[in-house]
C-alpha cells in the first residue's frame, strides 16, 4: 500500500461524527504501516480530547482511555508555568485562576469514567513508584505483550515524542521520572488559592 494513500470521503457530510471515524481509519493505516496490522496499536494524548470522550466511544467502541492522574497542587502551577513561559504554545499564557478552572473540569469529565468499560485510571505516583508492575498492568488492558524494555528505555521514547518546542516536557527525556512540584515557586497568596480551590481526585477510588 502506498504510505500516502488514504482513505477520502465519497461524499461531503456535515456531521461530526462522520469526520471523526474517517480520521480514525486513516490513523489506523498509518499505524498498520510501521508494523504489524494485526497487532498496531496508536496513541492520543492531547489532554484536551477528554472533553470529547462520548463521541469518540460513540464512533469507535473499541477505544480505550486511560487516565493518567496527578495531585492538583502539582499539575496547576506546572501548567501556570508552562504558560506563562511558552504562550505561543498555548494560545496564550493562561492566568492561575483559569488554570485551577481547567483541572477541577478535567477532574469532574474523568471521574465520570471511573470504573466503566474501557477505561483504565492511573495515579502519577504508582507510576513512579511502580513503573514495570504500571506498565504490565497498562499492557493487559491495552491487550499488548508486556517487555521489560518497555521501562527501562522509556526516556528514550520520550525523546523521540517530545517537541523542541516543548520546553516544559524536557525533563521527560532523562532516565528518572519524579513527582516534584512547582507549587513552591508560587507566592503565599498563589498557593493558598491553589490549595483552597483544586478538586482532588479520589486517588483511593483507583483500583490497579
Amino acid at each position: 500500500m502506498d504510505e500516502h494513500e488514504i482513505i477520502v470521503p465519497q461524499k461531503i457530510f456535515y456531521k461530526t461524527s462522520y469526520w471523526v471515524l474517517l480520521l480514525l481509519r486513516n490513523i489506523d493505516k498509518l499505524a498498520a504501516q510501521q508494523g504489524n496490522a494485526s497487532t498496531a496499536r496508536w496513541i492520543e494524548k492531547t489532554l484536551r480530547h477528554l472533553q470529547y470522550l462520548p463521541l469518540l466511544a460513540d464512533v469507535d467502541p473499541s477505544i480505550k482511555f486511560i487516565h493518567m492522574m496527578r495531585r492538583g497542587q502539582h499539575v496547576v502551577p506546572s501548567l501556570y508555568f508552562a504558560t506563562q513561559k511558552n504562550p505561543e504554545a498555548w494560545d496564550g499564557a493562561r492566568s492561575l485562576k483559569k488554570c485551577v478552572f481547567w483541572w477541577n473540569r478535567s477532574v469532574e469529565l474523568s471521574l465520570k469514567y471511573l470504573g466503566a468499560p474501557n477505561h483504565m485510571h492511573v495515579s502519577y505516583a504508582q507510576v513512579t513508584e511502580e513503573p514495570e508492575k504500571i506498565a504490565e498492568v497498562i499492557c493487559g488492558f491495552l491487550e499488548l505483550e508486556f517487555e521489560t524494555n518497555i521501562v527501562d528505555g522509556f526516556h528514550k521514547t520520550a525523546e523521540s515524542l517530545i517537541k523542541d518546542s516543548e520546553e516544559w516536557k524536557q525533563k521527560n527525556r532523562s532516565s528518572e521520572i519524579d513527582a516534584s512540584s512547582k507549587l513552591s515557586r508560587l507566592n503565599k497568596k498563589q498557593q493558598a488559592y491553589v490549595k483552597n480551590h483544586i478538586v482532588d481526585f479520589p486517588f483511593e477510588r483507583i483500583r490497579v
